[in-house]
């Protein structure tokens, strides 16, 4: 087992293999759970949020909350009760400044209608990271590093 993780290939195979699978799982977890961290920092919320399929990072500001660090988490119906013939689109309700929308992937900034609240985020969907780090650290584990031949100041063992 100690020869197995000798090098840097296989214990960084292996690091990506247990971060694929921690995402994948919240990928599964997305389909009917909601989970947002937040961390506040000199008026701003910073906050890394997973639901429906799609890992996202939130800013939104000046806030005031005397929390640094919190932790949010609920049934998906909650955070998203659509109506019927509401729309589903990320932007619904703000004042958007600039926005970018290429298939699953979305970015922008706005501000929310009667606030000065500020916000801005980028969406990447799972299916995006979880299956390149699977096949990064598959790589990384199974093919085997390539030796370097013999330069001609080494001796030829």
């Amino acid at each position: 087992m100690h020869t197995f993780f000798h090098g840097w290939r296989r214990k960084a195979g292996c690091v990506f293999l247990v971060t694929a699978c921690v995402l994948m799982a919240a990928w599964l977890r997305g389909g009917f759970q909601y989970d947002f961290f937040d961390l506040n920092i000199q008026g701003m919320t910073y906050r890394l949020g997973t639901h429906g399929g799609q890992l996202r990072f939130i800013t939104q500001g000046p806030t005031n909350s005397p929390q640094l660090v919190s932790w949010d988490t609920g049934k998906l119906e909650e955070l998203l009760p659509y109506q019927p013939g509401q729309s589903r689109d990320p932007w619904y309700g703000i004042d958007v400044d600039w926005r970018w929308d290429f298939y699953d992937f979305h970015a922008g900034a706005g501000q929310y209608p009667r606030s000065n609240l500020q916000t801005a985020f980028c969406v990447f969907p799972y299916w995006s990271i979880v299956p390149p780090l699977a096949l990064l650290s598959a790589y990384l584990i199974l093919v085997p590093s390539r030796t370097r031949p013999p330069t001609a100041s080494q001796p030829h063992a």
